[in-house]
């Protein structure tokens, strides 16, 4: 654990074909600061992204270029998320990665 800053615009990384991306773990406390400064605050970590697009936009678009960057911001909060991998056509997901919680007790604050 640690403190980092960056700007939601460094957070993308522009792959070929457009993806979620700049995921963060093992997070306790995240501020957006933009025309007004929003707080998340958890007493267990979270993980996190902040992002101009939403996860709809990445999905429609076929090349980073189709993407218009918006002015504001999404901000995804998460308990958790899955890492990737199904086995389908590769292997499957190493056990460290998977979500398997029976019960989720999660809550965050928006100061």
């Amino acid at each position: 654990m640690g403190v980092w800053e960056n700007t939601v615009t460094d957070e993308y990384e522009p792959y070929i074909r457009p993806q979620d991306c700049g995921n963060h773990t093992d997070v306790k406390e995240l501020t957006v600061i933009g025309s007004y400064k929003i707080r998340f605050a958890a007493d267990k970590p979270f993980e996190f992204s902040a992002l101009h697009y939403t996860v709809e936009e990445l999905d429609r678009a076929q090349h980073t270029f189709e993407l218009s960057k918006s002015e504001s911001t999404e901000v995804l909060i998460c308990y958790k998320n899955r890492g990737i991998g199904s086995a389908s056509c590769g292997p499957a997901l190493s056990e460290k990665y998977r979500v398997t919680d029976k019960v989720i007790d999660f809550e965050f604050d928006v100061l």
